[in-house]
């Protein structure tokens, strides 16, 4: 099978799971013309990687779903228990080898951080900052 053959297969499994097989009430919820779709679907329109990846983001599907599951599952791995993609399954792994000091170290910058975008949406980008806190 080639890719736009799996392609095609995957999004009939899709439509079928998601929709009740319905290809109108699909492509409406991705914003395509039903079609469009039908003649994805048949083989009279291609099946390339631009509008694979385009209807994989419309439709919520999993990055790179269309391709297959083994495309689709070599970006994916467990982390104790909890499917993340494998680039993240490999950072997890690498943060515990870590010695504890320098995971509490980067945790509290990530912290910093966070709490510093968090003010900044607050504020908005044209109110002025607060002014520091006086020691007491």
């Amino acid at each position: 099978m080639t890719n736009p053959d799996i392609r095609r297969k995957r999004l009939r499994q899709w439509i079928d799971a998601k929709h009740g097989g319905n290809i109108s009430a699909f492509a409406e919820s991705i914003g395509r013309k039903q079609p469009q779709i039908s003649d994805v679907l048949s083989g009279t329109k291609s099946f390339g990687e631009k509008l694979a990846r385009r209807i994989e983001d419309r439709a919520q599907m999993p990055k790179r779903y269309l391709d297959g599951p083994d495309v689709y599952d070599q970006l994916t791995a467990l982390y104790h228990g909890i499917q993340l993609t494998r680039s993240g399954a490999l950072l997890g792994a690498e943060w515990e080898k870590l010695p504890i000091d320098k995971r509490a170290e980067f945790e509290n910058k990530i912290h910093a951080e966070v709490a510093k975008h968090i003010r900044e949406q607050r504020r908005g980008p044209d109110d002025e900052p607060p002014p520091p806190a006086k020691p007491q």
